[in-house]
């Protein structure tokens, strides 16, 4: 399955969402039992929650940094010629330098 295409809009929006805090909402997840038994090893059955949340913040935050980088990097390889242009044009009006 390939991941939607967001605009920067959707992923400031998504951003914001994630690091802000609100309401919990009470839900029901569907584990492996190796899985949850790993995680009540490091969390503790007391703080299952606290840690699947703290995890899935970081995970979500990964994600869109991904995207976002993605599509900086298209951006940016869309307009390299234009860029790497302007560049060039700059750097002919520096004076040579010499290194003695």
């Amino acid at each position: 399955m390939k991941d939607p295409i967001r605009s920067p809009q959707q992923l400031g929006a998504l951003t914001r969402l994630v690091a802000a805090s609100s309401r919990k909402t009470k839900t029901s997840l569907t584990l492996s039992g190796n899985l949850l038994k790993v995680i009540d090893a490091l969390a503790g059955e007391r703080e299952r929650s606290a840690w699947v949340e703290r995890a899935v913040r970081a995970y979500v935050t990964r994600q869109l940094r991904h995207e976002r980088r993605a599509r900086e990097l298209e951006l940016l390889n869309r307009h390299a010629k234009v860029l790497n242009g302007e560049g060039d044009d700059s750097a002919a009006y520096q004076s040579v330098w010499d290194a003695e």
